[in-house]
């Protein structure tokens, strides 16, 4: 495998400053679940509540429909039994999705899954017992070359932004609400300029 498709198999995109998804359908995946059609504007404004219409056949006529819950990092809307059927027309009537771009091809990155554990043994129970808590995510990014800014500006700006990761040509790539906590510079005249980002969530990093 040559350097420069090493490179591009970790690729590390970012989110920019939302965009419309007015009139944006949606596709079916179950009566209850729903998703954004287009790939790239799945990742919707965690900032503002996306309002959702269905075509009325008999009127002619888009009225808005209520929803239970959306995954803004997937785009897929989940709705009240029992939903809506394969001949059903939905779309977003209001919303804004974040466009990601490509930031950098990094050379190495880690992350790393986890959750909090509470014990909630009661006095004198034999068995230790624990409830599950908050999901977390955290890891590094390393790139040559930087000339981009974004990552020191996130940093400075405090602001939550969309890292997808992909791993390898084909299949999904993780995406996560992150934080950037560090980004560090190095240079020596004898190699190239590098720069170390890490970054911490307190949202589980899925599977997309």
């Amino acid at each position: 495998m040559s350097g420069e498709l090493a490179g591009k198999l970790a690729t590390i995109k970012i989110s920019g400053s939302p965009l419309s998804l007015a009139e944006e359908a949606l596709s079916r995946i179950s009566d209850t679940q729903w998703q954004i059609s287009t790939a790239a504007k799945q990742v919707v404004d965690r900032d503002a509540a996306p309002v959702l219409e269905k075509y009325d056949d008999s009127e002619e006529i888009w009225e808005e429909i209520e929803y239970e819950s959306v995954d803004k990092l997937t785009g897929i809307f989940t709705f009240a039994f029992p939903g809506y059927g394969s001949t059903e027309q939905l779309r977003v009537k209001s919303g804004n999705y974040l466009p990601l771009s490509t930031a950098a091809y990094a050379h190495d990155y880690t992350y790393n899954r986890g959750i909090d554990l509470h014990d909630v043994t009661s006095f004198r129970e034999d068995y230790r017992r624990r409830l599950p808590g908050l999901k977390y995510a955290s890891g590094t990014l390393s790139q040559w070359d930087v000339t981009d800014s974004y990552f020191a500006d996130a940093l400075t700006s405090g602001e939550p932004v969309v890292l997808e990761l992909r791993g390898q040509a084909a299949g999904n790539p993780q995406r996560v609400w992150a934080l950037i906590e560090s980004d560090e510079m190095a240079a020596a005249v004898d190699s190239l300029q590098d720069e170390a980002v890490s970054f911490i969530s307190t949202d589980e990093l899925l599977n997309v």
